[in-house]
C-alpha cells in the first residue's frame, strides 16, 4: 500500500511540473472590471413635430376638418459625457453597462414651423396658414444600456442589448412671421415679435436590440448597435396668442441605430489608454394619442364668440421625430 501510495504521489508531481512547464512564460487571461469616461461634443439634426386632426359636425351636418401641423427644430450643438463599466471573465467581455448624458449649448439654428388647413371629409383640405417663429431651446437627453454578451469570435464581440432612451425637450417660441387666410380666403402677411407658445415634450423609450463589436481590446475598434421598442410621449402645449393650452400623451414605436470607431492615441498597451472615438446616431420616433385642448381666456382667431372656459377633448394627435447626431469622444479607460 505505502508503495502505491508513493507511485501515484510520484505520477501526480510529474502532472503538475509538465502543466507548470506548459504554462510558464504564458501570459493567463484575468477577469477584470474595465471603466471608461468619455466627454463627447456634436452636432445634433432632426425634428420633433405633432399634427392635430380635429373633425367636428356643423349645423348641416357636414364633417369639418381642422388640421395643425407644428414641426419644432433640433439642429443643435451637443455636449455630454458617457460612462462605461465592462466584466471581460478569461479575457472574454462578458457583459457592460453604459450610461450617456447630453444637453444642448445653444439654440437651434432653423425655425419652427406652423402650417394648418382646414376642410371637409369629403374635400381636400386646403391650406390656410403658415408661419415659422425663432425657437429657443433646453433639451436634455439620457440614454442607458445594458448588454450581455454571447458569442466571441476573432476580434468580434456580439451581444444582446436592454436599454432606455430619454429625452424631454422644453422649447420658447418667439414671434412669427408668414401668412394667413382672412375671412374672404385672401392671404394677408402677418408677422409679430410677441411671445408665440411654450411646448414641452418627453420621449420615453425601452429598447431591445443587438450590438456587434469589432476589434482588439486595446486597438481600434469599431461598434454597432441597432434597436427598437415601444415610446411613451406626452407634450404640453401653451398657446399664449390664443389663450389656449393643450396637453396630449400616446404610445408608438421607435428604432435606433448607432456606429463608434475608436482609435488609439498612444501606442502602450496595458493600464490607462486614450482614443479618439468617432460616432454617428439615428432615431426613428412615432406616437399617436389623443390631446385636450383648454381655453383660459378669449380666442382672437373665433369672431362674434367667447371661447374661455371650453374644451375639447380626444382630438387625434401624432409625434414624429427624427433624429441625426454625429460627434466626437475623447475616451479614456481604466
Amino acid at each position: 500500500m505505502k508503495t502505491l501510495i508513493s507511485l501515484l504521489g510520484m505520477v501526480l508531481i510529474v502532472i503538475v511540473s509538465h502543466a507548470s512547464a506548459q504554462n510558464e512564460g504564458q501570459l493567463v487571461p484575468q477577469d477584470k472590471l474595465q471603466f471608461s469616461l468619455a466627454p463627447s461634443v456634436g452636432v445634433h439634426l432632426g425634428y420633433t413635430k405633432y399634427v392635430m386632426d380635429l373633425k367636428y359636425q356643423e349645423e348641416n351636418f357636414v364633417i369639418a376638418r381642422i388640421k395643425s401641423e407644428l414641426k419644432f427644430p433640433l439642429d443643435m450643438l451637443l455636449i455630454g459625457g458617457q460612462l462605461d463599466l465592462s466584466y471581460f471573465s478569461g479575457g472574454e467581455r462578458d457583459w457592460a453597462l453604459s450610461a450617456a448624458v447630453h444637453t444642448n449649448v445653444n439654440d437651434p439654428w432653423s425655425e419652427m414651423i406652423d402650417d394648418d388647413w382646414d376642410g371637409t371629409t369629403q374635400t381636400r383640405l386646403e391650406q390656410f396658414s403658415h408661419t415659422e417663429s425663432n425657437a429657443e431651446l433646453s433639451a436634455i437627453m439620457v440614454d442607458l444600456t445594458a448588454t450581455r454578451y454571447f458569442h466571441h469570435g476573432r476580434n468580434t464581440d456580439l451581444g444582446l442589448v436592454l436599454g432606455l432612451i430619454y429625452q424631454r425637450l422644453d422649447y420658447d417660441i418667439i414671434g412669427y412671421k408668414g401668412w394667413k387666410n382672412d375671412s374672404l380666403g385672401v392671404r394677408q402677411y402677418v408677422s409679430s415679435t410677441a411671445d408665440a407658445l411654450d411646448y414641452v415634450v418627453t420621449y420615453t423609450m425601452p429598447t431591445f436590440g443587438a450590438e456587434l463589436i469589432y476589434g482588439t481590446q486595446s486597438r481600434s475598434k469599431g461598434r454597432f448597435v441597432v434597436s427598437a421598442g415601444p415610446v411613451f410621449a406626452s407634450d404640453y402645449d401653451n398657446h399664449l396668442l390664443r389663450n389656449k393650452d393643450a396637453t396630449a400623451d400616446g404610445t408608438g414605436y421607435g428604432i435606433t441605430s448607432e456606429f463608434t470607431g475608436r482609435f488609439p492615441l498612444s501606442t502602450e498597451t496595458g493600464g490607462q489608454q486614450v482614443y479618439l472615438g468617432l460616432d454617428a446616431a439615428l432615431a426613428y420616433m412615432h406616437v399617436e394619442g389623443e390631446q385636450t385642448q383648454t381655453w383660459y381666456g378669449n380666442d382672437d382667431a373665433t369672431e362674434d364668440f367667447d371661447d374661455t372656459g371650453l374644451v375639447l377633448t380626444k382630438i387625434p394627435h401624432d409625434f414624429t421625430s427624427l433624429q441625426y447626431r454625429a460627434g466626437l469622444k475623447l475616451i479614456m479607460t481604466f
